[in-house]
């Protein structure tokens, strides 16, 4: 045999940066392992590449007749890396192909974590016809973001198919919180994952989008993603048989080998010749008759289409004189451009592409033949002027007019005391005059003598037309005319403009003037309002914005509209006012209130209706008034009978309900959800009716809500009382039913000496707000006590006198008083030692507790925020931690009083337990402490001269001593402000809690509640509460002591006085929970709340606190009591023992749907749904689907066991799981509010 070589040529690569690997050994084996020795080696250079030369006549002798098939083993010195034997390996067939070994380098992995924190996209796009790499075309990777999607990075193929996209952590974070409306909303998603789908382009035409199909939850920084496309023929890798060269020209290689290596094909079109017969034609190719061949195809007929245009600079909207425009792709000559930058050139196409678009490309030239800018453009068939402009540097500018070379143009006389106090501003130019009116609160230049005003202000007309392309004596004709500035221009019609002007300057330069500042503002404009709304779309500036006062809300919607009408319409030839809109529309535009709660509540289009004609009216009576009155009694009645059908009753049966038995009278009342002595309250027209005088607009109002169409339109709602005229209209923010109002929904107001009061009560001892009384204004009243209620009340005098404003309609507050009887029955019997005297709890038995403070970073409004401003008393709350995290080594402060949270950090999350729903358990000793020193809360104390730590724990035993921390402001034992603690130390009792405070008159203040005898107490859940009062004097001057105060689950129990105050408290200390800073105070058990406050909380704020969330001493928080009822559900799926579950749909559902008349597209509600068969059972006949469920087991075996793939969201409280038509929420029940599930058609139960 003759000496020949074959060379294996490859690449080993690492996939986590597709960088070549060098100094690695490549070995050669044999597949089958027959040989179990290697068969040749090599080593990577410094790009990871290696050859690995094979001797022909060792081949085979080792493999005989059995054509060789190699793997490779990769080895780091003696560490084996990676073995291709299940992956890539080398036969004669693929001989010049090359070898690529992809590994995963552990050190350049741990190389490539510790740069930046991110993900890494690895993936290949295949040709779905003949699985082979397509290669050339952009992928990017996209995230299905909070509102909007969110590019992340892009990469190309390579020849292979493959791509790599990375992007870090930090680059995602910013794309998504940047993207919400508010920051303070974007801490709920601060711990979001990346929710991937693809987009993969041929330059730019869309092959393929996965948002529907293919999408990635990253967990982890890499993923390997496979793409598949039909891709076009010229971007598909050719297969290894039309890669492979024929290797038959090979010496020494045994034909075996070669049985399965096929030429390769040419795939080149038949050949058409005309050969004697004798020639022996080549592989492929083939003879075709003369006779045969088609005819030749006749010339297309060719049409000319002409184009128009005009260039201009893009930055001064001039026109470009003199420059060239080339044209490629068309059979078009160059043109060039007129005095008015207009070109004209003419191109042919075939007759059947002259009704089709044509892309070209466009190379324009300046004078001197210098291409300054290329473009590509569509031409549309139809021939339609192109505008076009050219991007290029500015010209030259000329020196600005200084303000003594104008006075002289102009032949003014300046004062040098004017000249001085320009100079004393830095005004010289006529620029630096334009600069310091913008400047300025009122758009003036501060000039203190006021004879030198007029002469001032013709200089700042000069001043505002000096950007026009104007000189000085065109602009004193314009200054003449009045238009001193470009808005005065712009304001005015150009028909307008040029009359006015035409006879002193030209026609043609007034209506250039009038064209340049049109586009000078327009231009403006745009800019302005690509910055409101890209503010509105991106707040990151350090001034949250309501969405209500976005560029983009409903109000800037009215003031643009109403500024472009004052702008542009017309009456007869002059312009309109406000006044005019007005009068005409008849709507009090001008006097539209602005804030948030105002713009969006919505009004019902038939009271604008009825308003704007009772307005019409008043100015265009009808000719008998019998015709208006009649009209008015038929709609009363109408509104009348159609609200009582919407509260499910009628005038017949609440008019019969008078004579009827008092079982009756029950059943009617229990229907409509109020008490039996408000029925005849609802008979208008009865005359046993006790307080209503009639069927009015009013009454409707005052009973129902319907607005009365008769008052002033922009009053929130019936004002009754002796002196109701002399309300004009009024609003009321924060109202509360029973909490600022009455429990008939009132609100009682009264005049006084100047002064504006209002009470909760009628006899007006309860007084909820107060502001001056002023006539003919907005009168702002402010909250008293807390109450929460504010008010704008405009009087039309200020005279003493007695309202009552009408905040809840009485229908509506008959039935809260209602539902307020059974709750007070069901929840509070008169045993229960929490009622007061009168009858009613301390609080009311609608509280909620400690399950409404489980959601994490609720944004304001939400049901933890409400908790937390209005449930609980949290006066001076300086921080708040309610461990709902259920993961991580952080508990947030949630307390939101500064944008800097005090959020501990765990030293140890090795030894904590995260409770369900909301608690932290320590198992064993460890820290909770903020990362600096808190020096917000300390200096706040030390203002107050006082403090409040609560806390909600329970412990994991009573014996604890030291004494144990459990919540301190300190850095060591000996170091502190305060401390709350349990046990003592040595022998003293360890079975009870203790405080101590550090105050000027003593080192420490100490403060100790024995706990009962350990054998006869249980650990339990508990509420403790530290307060220090600050000493004040009594009514004679005399000195009260302070007082520090300790309180279990409500009640005080013990209380010591001291003297001193704060002023000696350390500022560098921190807030620490569960230990000391040294270690050597640790305490165990459960945290579920603490908080730390800058006030002392009264007893009854503390009762209150407790009381929301507990039913009663001695019982478990009521959030807590919730989580342990649902924790058998949750864990009966978790355990799988579901035998409730049906494995079919349910044959109610299967029967009785066609009787509901529910068709494709309606919106079913499935509560309670678990992983039910309904679900998919309702989708698959094109509904849209609702479900919730409590445990996420159910759901996720749901999407699972259908092979669906879900996009998976969190809400708050909650998450949602969505597909297609199908929706599930996954939480809990009574956290799903109807603005989240939105209207439904029919619900299943």
């Amino acid at each position: 045999m003759t000496d020949k070589t074959l060379q294996i040529t490859g690449e080993v690569i690492n996939r986590y940066v597709r960088q070549g690997i060098q100094n690695l050994r490549i070995e050669a084996w044999d597949n089958d392992l027959i040989h179990d020795q290697p068969i040749a080696e090599a080593t990577t250079d410094a790009e990871g590449k290696f050859q690995i030369p094979l001797d022909i006549n060792q081949l085979v002798t080792i493999f005989g007749k059995r054509p060789p098939v190699l793997f490779f083993k990769v080895y780091r010195d003696n560490e084996l890396l990676a073995s291709t034997e299940n992956s890539v390996v080398w036969s004669i067939k693929n001989s010049r192909q090359e070898i690529v070994i992809e590994i995963e380098d552990p050190s350049l992995a741990t190389q490539a974590a510790t740069t930046e924190s991110g993900y890494r996209i690895i993936g290949r796009v295949i040709d779905r016809p003949s699985r082979q790499g397509v290669t050339g075309l952009r992928v990017e990777a996209w995230d299905d973001g909070l509102g909007t999607d969110d590019f992340l990075g892009q990469a190309t193929s390579d020849e292979e198919g493959r791509f790599i996209i990375a992007f870090t952590e930090a680059d995602f974070n910013r794309r998504l919180l940047g993207s919400l409306a508010f920051p303070s909303f974007a801490r709920l998603f601060e711990d979001r994952q990346p929710d991937l789908y693809f987009k993969v382009y041929d330059s730019e035409t869309l092959l393929l989008s996965t948002e529907d199909s293919v999408r990635v939850n990253l967990s982890a920084s890499d993923m390997d993603v496979t793409l598949e496309i039909d891709a076009p023929p010229e971007k598909v890798a050719p297969p290894e048989s039309a890669t492979t060269e024929a290797l038959t020209a090979e010496p020494g290689l045994p034909p075996e080998w070669l049985t399965d290596i096929k030429p390769i094909s040419s795939a080149q079109e038949p050949l058409v010749i005309t050969p004697p017969e004798e020639i022996e034609l080549p592989n492929g190719v083939e003879l075709i008759p003369v006779e045969q061949l088609p005819e030749p195809v006749a010339a297309p007929t060719l049409v000319t289409r002409n184009i128009n245009g005009q260039l201009h600079h893009q930055r001064t909207r001039q026109p470009l004189t003199g420059f060239t425009i080339y044209a490629t792709e068309l059979t078009a000559a160059p043109v060039s451009t007129d005095a008015q930058g207009h070109f004209t050139f003419s191109y042919s196409v075939p007759e059947a592409e002259a009704d089709q678009e044509h892309l070209i490309q466009l190379t324009i030239a300046n004078s001197d033949g210098q291409a300054v800018h290329q473009l590509e453009m569509t031409l549309l068939a139809a021939d339609e002027p192109l505008t076009i402009a050219v991007p290029l540097p500015l010209p030259p500018t000329t020196p600005d007019t200084t303000v003594d070379e104008l006075a002289a143009h102009l032949q003014l006389e300046l004062p040098d005391t004017l000249r001085r106090q320009l100079a004393e501003q830095n005004i010289t130019t006529l620029a630096n005059l334009l600069q310091a009116r913008h400047h300025t609160t009122g758009g003036e230049v501060a000039i203190a003598a006021n004879g030198h005003i007029p002469l001032l202000q013709r200089l700042e007309a000069h001043a505002n037309l000096s950007i026009l392309p104007t000189d000085a004596e065109t602009d004193t004709v314009l200054i003449s005319q009045g238009y001193d500035s470009i808005t005065s221009i712009v304001q005015t019609p150009r028909e307008t403009f040029i009359a006015a002007t035409a006879g002193q300057i030209g026609t043609e330069q007034a209506g250039q003037i009038h064209q340049v500042a049109q586009a000078q503002t327009a231009f403006l404009n745009n800019i302005i309002t690509g910055l409101r709304v890209s503010a509105a779309n991106n707040p990151t500036t350090a001034q949250d914005c309501p969405d209500c006062q976005t560029a983009v809300s409903p109000l800037a919607y009215l003031a643009d509209l109403l500024d472009y009408g004052l702008k542009h319409i017309r009456h007869h030839g002059t312009s309109i006012n406000l006044d005019f809109l007005q009068n005409n529309f008849h709507q009090l535009f001008g006097d539209l209130p602005t804030d948030c709660e105002t713009v969006d509540r919505q009004v019902r289009q038939i009271r604008l209706v009825i308003e704007v004609l009772r307005s019409y009216l008043r100015a265009h009576p009808p000719a008998t008034s019998d015709v208006l009155i009649t009209a008015e009694q038929r709609y009363r009645e109408t509104a009348y009978r159609t609200l009582l059908t919407k509260i499910a009753t009628s005038y017949e049966a609440v008019q019969e309900a008078r004579l009827a038995s008092e079982e009756e009278r029950q059943a009617l009342a229990n229907a409509l959800g109020i008490t039996p002595d408000h029925l005849g309250d609802l008979l208008l027209r009865s005359p046993s009716n006790r307080t209503n005088t009639g069927l009015t607009e009013q009454n409707l109002e005052r009973i129902f809500g319907l607005a009365d169409t008769t008052r002033d339109p922009l009053s929130e709602g019936a004002t009754l009382g002796p002196d109701q005229g002399k309300i004009e209209r009024w609003d009321l923010d924060g109202v509360a039913w029973r909490q600022n109002t009455d429990s008939n929904g009132r609100v009682y107001g009264q005049i006084e000496d100047g002064r504006l009061k209002l009470y909760q009560d009628p006899d007006r001892t309860d007084l909820v707000a107060e502001g001056p009384a002023i006539a003919n204004q907005d009168n702002v009243i402010s909250l008293i006590n807390n109450s929460g209620l504010s008010a704008r009340i405009n009087l039309k005098s200020n005279d003493n006198g007695l309202f009552e404003l009408v905040a809840v309609p009485e229908y509506l507050s008959w039935r809260l008083e209602r539902l307020h009887q059974l709750w007070t029955a069901l929840d509070w019997p008169p045993e229960d030692p929490f009622v007061t005297d009168t009858g009613h709890p301390i609080v009311d038995p609608d509280r909620v507790g400690l399950i409404d403070l489980f959601g994490k970073d609720a944004p304001p409004g939400s049901a933890p925020q409400v908790v937390l401003r209005n449930r609980r008393s949290l006066p001076g709350l300086q921080a708040l931690y309610t461990f709902h995290e259920g993961s991580g080594d952080i508990v947030n402060d949630t307390s939101r009083v500064s944008d800097v949270p005090l959020n501990l950090v765990i030293a140890d999350p090795a030894t904590v337990q995260w409770e369900t729903g909301a608690g932290l358990t320590l198992t064993a000793h460890n820290l909770l402490s903020t990362l600096e020193p808190v020096a917000r809360i300390i200096n706040t104390c030390q203002e107050s001269q006082a403090v409040t730590l609560e806390l909600w724990i329970k412990p994991a035993m009573l014996g604890q001593s030291g004494p144990t921390r459990l919540m301190a402001l300190s850095d060591t034992p000996d170091h502190s402000n305060v401390m709350l603690g349990q046990g003592l130390w040595g022998r003293q009792p360890t079975n009870l809690y203790y405080a101590r405070q550090h105050t000027t008159s003593t080192n420490f203040s100490d403060l100790a509640w024995p706990l009962p005898p350990q054998d006869s107490i249980e650990v339990e859940l508990t509420h403790l509460v530290y307060t220090c009062t600050p000493p004040t004097q009594d009514s004679n001057g005399n000195p009260v002591p302070g007082r520090m105060t300790l309180y279990v689950n409500g009640a005080e129990r013990t209380s010591v006085e001291f003297k001193g105050d704060f002023s000696h408290w350390d500022d560098s200390l921190h807030l620490v929970l569960a230990n000391e800073r040294t270690g050597t105070r640790p305490w165990l058990g459960t945290f579920y709340l603490a908080a730390v406050y800058s006030q002392a909380l009264s007893p009854n704020e503390i009762k209150r606190n407790y009381l929301a969330d507990c039913y009663s001493a001695g019982e478990c928080a009521r959030g807590v009591a919730l989580w342990q009822a649902r924790r058998p559900w949750l864990e009966r799926w978790q355990r799988g023992e579901t035998g409730f579950h049906l494995t079919q749909v349910n044959p109610w559902l299967e029967n009785r749907l066609p009787a509901l008349q529910v068709k494709p597209g309606s919106h079913v509600f499935l509560p309670l749904c678990g992983k039910s068969e309904d679900l998919r059972f309702l989708g698959e006949r094109g509904c849209r689907v609702t479900g919730i469920e409590l445990s996420p087991v159910a759901v996720e075996q749901f999407f699972e066991e259908h092979g669906m793939t879900a996009l998976v969201r969190n809400v708050v409280g909650m998450r949602v799981y969505e597909s297609g038509l199908l929706r599930v929420f996954c939480g809990d029940f009574f956290r799903l509010t109807a603005s989240m599930l939105g209207p439904v058609d029919a619900v299943f139960d």
